[in-house]
C-alpha cells in the first residue's frame, strides 16, 4: 500500500488517434450535431466504421476542444453545449399523503 501511495495513480488519458479521428471528421460531426444527433449514435459510428473503442464523453470532449480551437482561429461560433437533463425527484415539491 504504501508503494501504491508513493505513485500517483494513471488516470485517464485521451487518445491522440481519437483526437485525429474526431478532426478529420469535425465537419459531419458538427453538422450531425446540429441535425440533433447524439454523441451516443456518433461515437457508434465511429466505433463501427474504425473498430476504435470509444465513449460518447470522449467523442463529446474531443469535439468540444476542437471545435474551441476552430473558433478561436476563424471566429465561427462554437456549438453550444446541450445542458444535461436534471436526475431525480425535484425538491420543494408537496408530497400527498394520503396515499
Amino acid at each position: 500500500m504504501t508503494v501504491l501511495a508513493a505513485r500517483p495513480g494513471g488516470g485517464r488519458r485521451k487518445s491522440p488517434l481519437l483526437a485525429k479521428i474526431v478532426r478529420e471528421v469535425y465537419a459531419e460531426i458538427k453538422e450531425a450535431r446540429l441535425a440533433g444527433h447524439g454523441w451516443g449514435k456518433l461515437a457508434a459510428i465511429i466505433r463501427k466504421h474504425t473498430k476504435y473503442p470509444c465513449s460518447q464523453n470522449t467523442v463529446r470532449d474531443e469535439f468540444n476542444t476542437i471545435d474551441a480551437e476552430w473558433e478561436k482561429k476563424t471566429g465561427v461560433a462554437a456549438i453550444e453545449p446541450i445542458p444535461a437533463k436534471k436526475r431525480g425527484r425535484p425538491k420543494n415539491v408537496q408530497m400527498d399523503k394520503t396515499a
